[in-house]
């Protein structure tokens, strides 16, 4: 079965605002499912942190639907540049981009001035994060 295609030219890009939001609400699952891991080893240290948790869930939930955790209920999806979903390669390249993003802050600001309301991860992946 072919892969559904979105037009990207018609397609409201997510502004930053509401991608923020998903970020904030990825962290909070990550973080319930470590506090849950916390109560049931009794552990800091259970082998398990929150940012490996939020990669995780992110990378495995991103690459079948193109969705994180966060963006599902603020009906937000990430597409490649033709409105394709992503493969393997692709989420694997947005990912490390996306954690050189993150911490060098410029990636990220990058969102705020670019007119597609694309990151730096996003620009060097190829990828939109659309509202559905």
């Amino acid at each position: 079965m072919a892969p559904k295609l979105m037009s990207i030219e018609k397609q409201p890009k997510a502004g930053w605002q509401l991608r923020v939001g998903a970020y904030l609400l990825d962290a909070l699952a990550a973080s319930l499912v470590g506090y849950i891991a916390y109560l049931i080893d009794g552990r800091t240290s259970t082998g398990v942190t929150v940012f490996e948790l939020f990669f995780l869930i992110n990378f495995c939930i991103g690459w079948k639907y193109g969705q994180t955790l966060g963006m599902i209920p603020l009906h937000l999806k990430v597409v490649t540049i033709e409105g394709k979903p992503l493969g393997w390669g692709r989420v694997i390249w947005r990912y490390i981009a996306f954690t050189v993003s993150l911490f060098s802050i410029i990636g990220m600001v990058w969102i705020l001035f670019d007119k597609e309301s694309q990151g730096l991860h996003d620009k060097l992946a190829k990828t939109f994060v659309v509202k559905i």
